[in-house]
């Protein structure tokens, strides 16, 4: 199952390339969290990322969401991907809220997710489009400094 949505996967196991993998059939993941990879088998599996832990009503779990996704990236599920970009627009628009501050720094910081991926195209639109002026009211932060890899001009439409 996993060799049929994931290319690293069917290189690792399959046994013409020679790997280690493919002659136990193991494969350890030292970087992997557990929890991650368990919401990664549960969406190979049922194609959902329905789950108590990445769908809390009251305080989205933006942080799992984006691990997940960097599991999904390493071991090139890009199904799974794109299922954490929809669902995680959807929490966004069912919440009305945006990844904190340390999710931002998860995503766009040194150690962060690859420049021009799906996942820093919708974190931009969510900034842009739902950071409210009553989330940006009671928050220390200073949102728009921990996305320096991008700009946002607005200018009034001039109507000529």
């Amino acid at each position: 199952l996993f060799v049929s949505v994931s290319p690293f996967f069917a290189a690792a196991l399959n046994p013409s390339y020679s790997f280690l993998e493919s002659r136990s059939n193991a494969l350890h993941l030292p970087s992997a969290r557990p929890i991650d990879f368990e919401y990664l088998v549960q969406w190979i599996y049922a194609r959902t990322l329905s789950h108590e832990e990445l769908d809390n009503v009251k305080h989205p779990a933006y942080f799992r969401l984006i691990r997940l996704w960097q599991l999904a990236d390493a071991l090139q599920v890009e199904g799974a991907k794109n299922a954490v970009c929809d669902f995680m627009a959807k929490v966004a628009d069912r919440t009305n809220s945006v990844p904190t501050p340390d999710d931002t720094r998860a995503v766009f910081g040194d150690e962060g997710v690859r420049e021009g991926s799906g996942l820093r195209a919708l974190m931009v639109d969510l900034f842009v489009w739902k950071k409210t002026d009553h989330l940006v009211e009671g928050h220390e932060d200073s949102w728009w400094v921990l996305l320096p890899s991008f700009s946002i001009c607005v200018s009034p439409f001039s109507g000529g």
